[in-house]
């Protein structure tokens, strides 16, 4: 189970009267029983009434599709008690449930390290995350009877973290599969089952709600439109089920925010629809093949929408067009908020690549756009994507001057520009430093950013940087951060 390493925001008790007689007591808990089965789905309501035991009929199906996966890699070097968190080793635990270690022949050790999976197909097929098996050399599956077999990985997606495991030999004729659900169709506060090998106990499951969806998270996957739920996750959950109480597998736990290392109330997992998808395209071609438009985008949030002028409109703000790319042969500009994708509406920078991955390589798309307020269309073919580049930082050099209530910047010269990867052309100011919490760097801005413009007014010394400020507590950023530029609003 990939752990996230979240600072705690927020810390609230919320205190309630007590009753003054016992009299009252019963009134209260009617008013709070009506105030909850307002809340509860009506289907859901309907089954309990008519079947008490509606959960656990549930929950002793899909636990039968669900299972356990140990996974074994060869080391050249014996590994540290610390080394791959997320998968292979959990701090603190010994045994098959964690990372342990012994010599292997010619000097190496082997790191070994749990998981779960999801029976999809009666013919031995098991859906999962690629962290869960990337790097192994066996792979051991555990059905829910106890049964021991051996597996190979079929395909992987890193990027969404995805990945599908094949049984070898004979697969058992009494195999149980779970079939998908549709995930687009979640309500908040759904009831949720969690399914899964937390601690190498397999078969656990925890019952719970869907938190929140479409959550974008940095540093799980590149692509990423995780469902939150408050359902106990726990390190060796990866890979296993998310299921609705119509018994359908609706995700694929995978990952955990936590300080502490366990469980906290906050679970991610990867929505069936986006799994079932890569899935089908692992097995058509082994590989996923993404499409690529060419825009750096960013988020339209109400700040950034009521500085263009676009009230409550949702889209993603186009920053840089790269020249030669579909989008630019589509004719995109900079400053364009793109609002939908064939039709269907983007709510931002991470919806907009998910969306245009998705759609695959040479494949012609609408794109509604809003261009100065006034809407347009037009057509994109895209073409595959490649692996992007990544940008760098740079220490703060001489004659430092404070701007931006918090940032720190200098003058741009040949030797950053080399530092940075920047073209030789490239005009601007760096930004050297700033403290984090501030507007800027709440709004995204980081050292080694190349400030290009404001509000759409060239920068290209500290000197313009000031007259571009002066006098504004808000303003639109053109940042270019290694080859690509975006727009940040700071508010």
């Amino acid at each position: 189970m990939r752990r996230l390493e979240l600072p705690l925001l927020l810390l609230a008790a919320t205190w309630l009267p007590a009753c003054d007689g016992l009299g009252q007591a019963p009134v209260a808990q009617r008013v709070a029983r009506r105030a909850v089965d307002s809340m509860v789905e009506p289907a859901w309501a309907s089954a309990v009434d008519a079947n008490p035991n509606a959960v656990a009929d549930v929950a002793e199906a899909a636990v039968n599709a669900v299972v356990h996966i140990q996974s074994e890699r060869d080391v050249e070097e014996a590994p540290q008690s610390q080394m791959m968190p997320y998968f292979f080793g959990m701090p603190g635990m010994q045994g098959p449930q964690g990372m342990q270690g012994a010599p292997g022949r010619g000097g190496h050790h082997y790191e070994r390290g749990v998981g779960s999976g999801v029976v999809i197909d009666t013919k031995g097929l098991i859906l999962t995350n690629n962290h869960v098996v990337e790097g192994a050399d066996s792979l051991t599956v555990t059905l829910s009877d106890g049964r021991k077999l051996a597996a190979k990985v079929r395909a992987t997606d890193a990027a969404t973290d995805v990945a599908l495991v094949e049984l070898e030999g004979e697969v058992p004729k009494d195999l149980t599969a779970l079939s998908f659900g549709d995930s687009d169709h979640l309500r908040l506060g759904q009831t949720v089952l969690a399914i899964g090998s937390p601690f190498a106990l397999q078969g656990s499951v925890t019952m719970g709600i869907v938190s929140a969806r479409s959550r974008h998270v940095q540093d799980l996957a590149s692509y990423s439109d995780y469902l939150q739920t408050d359902a106990a996750i726990n390190p060796g959950n990866s890979g296993g089920a998310l299921v609705s109480l119509d018994g359908k597998l609706v995700g694929i736990n995978s990952a955990i925010a936590s300080e502490s290392g366990g469980y906290d109330g906050i679970g991610f997992a990867i929505p069936s629809n986006l799994a079932k998808d890569i899935m089908e395209r692992l097995l058509r071609d082994g590989h996923v093949v993404r499409g690529f438009l060419g825009v750096a985008p960013a988020d339209l949030d109400p700040a950034a929408a009521d500085m263009l002028g676009l009230g409550d409109r949702h889209g993603a703000i186009v920053s840089q067009v790269t020249p030669g790319t579909p989008a630019d042969k589509a004719g995109l500009k900079p400053y364009d908020v793109i609002v939908a994708v064939d039709g269907s509406p983007i709510d931002g920078a991470a919806d907009l690549r998910n969306t245009i991955s998705l759609k695959g390589a040479h494949v012609s798309v609408a794109l509604d756009v809003l261009r100065d307020g006034q809407p347009q269309q037009l057509q994109a073919t895209l073409e595959e994507l490649k692996d992007p580049g990544k940008g760098g930082r740079v220490d703060a050099p001489d004659a430092e001057v404070s701007l931006l209530r918090g940032v720190t910047v200098a003058a741009l010269n040949d030797a950053i520009r080399q530092e940075l990867g920047a073209d030789p052309k490239t005009a601007g100011v760096v930004v050297t430093a700033i403290t984090p919490g501030c507007d800027a760097a709440m709004a995204g801005l980081q050292p080694g950013d190349i400030l290009v413009e404001v509000d759409r007014k060239p920068v290209s010394s500290i000197d313009e940087l000031k007259r571009a400020l002066k006098g504004k507590d808000r303003g639109m950023l053109l940042v270019q951060r290694g080859g690509l530029r975006q727009i940040l609003f700071v508010d």
